[in-house]
């Protein structure tokens, strides 16, 4: 990921700090620079998980774009100085470009999920968005793992008929980490820019109610999925939030004592002046 004024260090991940009309027309007025890379929207789970996993960290770090689909993380960059920096999901992101798709053009590509769902997904986005062009779609077969060895070997005929439908944008719903790892290993073999949906083809298809809008503004996204889903989101947000908790306090010291080394040397700095 290329790094500018808007990019801020979140635990070592560079996600930039914006809001969603923002990162939209970014992202759209960018298109032809970034095709065959890969965007990604991250979270407190995916932020930890990059934390402790270095290959996952790679595939974040080598995103054209990382937005902070979390208000935590959202929060965090407006705690670093990033006034204006907004949570930036990716349902809405996707709900955003495919708004103006009929008007730009633009081709999709959906490719994740299951058989049935991806079918649900496609029928919904054509009701909602009159206009749109969808290129294809494919819910690949269930892969346990996701490595440079054997990407080539599985995904090969995936890929080919993907380029063959020459999307402009490639909407990736395998679920994190997988599909940060997929686009990671497809850089380059596609001409579309990858995107990771995460949950958008759950929410746009009906497989699953996303929170109500005034839940969303609150940052209580997290607790309605909880609600719904209990039994697999419980020991995961229990046990990744505890982690973010620790590794933002631990950030806070640090920049805190950083900032006082800061004001000690220019105070040290200040005396030396004077005393000449």
């Amino acid at each position: 990921m290329k790094k500018t004024s808007h990019t801020c260090d979140c635990m070592g991940i560079p996600v930039v700090a914006t809001n969603l009309k923002s990162a939209v027309h970014t992202v759209c007025g960018h298109l032809q620079e970034h095709r065959g890379d890969y965007m990604t929207f991250v979270n407190v789970h995916t932020l930890v998980t990059a934390v402790e996993n270095g290959e996952y960290k790679r595939a974040q770090e080598m995103s054209a774009y990382s937005f902070a689909d979390g208000t935590p993380v959202a929060k965090l960059q407006r705690k670093k100085g990033y006034i204006e920096a907004k949570r930036v999901a990716g349902p809405d992101f996707m709900d955003a470009v495919l708004k103006i798709s009929p008007d730009k053009g633009y081709r999709h590509y959906f490719y994740g999920s299951t058989p049935d769902n991806i079918g649900r997904l496609v029928e919904a986005v054509s009701e909602k968005y009159p206009g749109v062009e969808i290129v294809g779609s494919c819910a690949p077969e269930f892969v346990e793992t996701m490595d440079a060895d054997t990407f080539e070997e599985i995904f090969a005929k995936d890929i080919a008929e993907i380029e063959k439908a020459s999307p402009d944008f490639i909407w990736v719903g395998l679920g994190a980490p997988k599909q940060e790892l997929w686009m990671m290993h497809a850089q380059g073999c596609v001409s579309g820019l990858m995107a990771g949906a995460g949950a958008a083809f759950d929410f746009m298809s009906g497989e699953k109610k996303r929170a109500p809008v005034v839940l969303q503004k609150l940052g209580l996204e997290w607790f309605y999925r909880l609600m719904q889903d209990p039994r697999r989101l419980f020991p995961r947000y229990i046990e990744t939030n505890i982690k973010f908790l620790k590794l933002y306090l631990r950030d806070s010291l640090n920049r805190e004592r950083a900032s006082i080394c800061r004001d000690v040397k220019t105070e040290v700095n200040e005396q030396l002046y004077d005393e000449l």
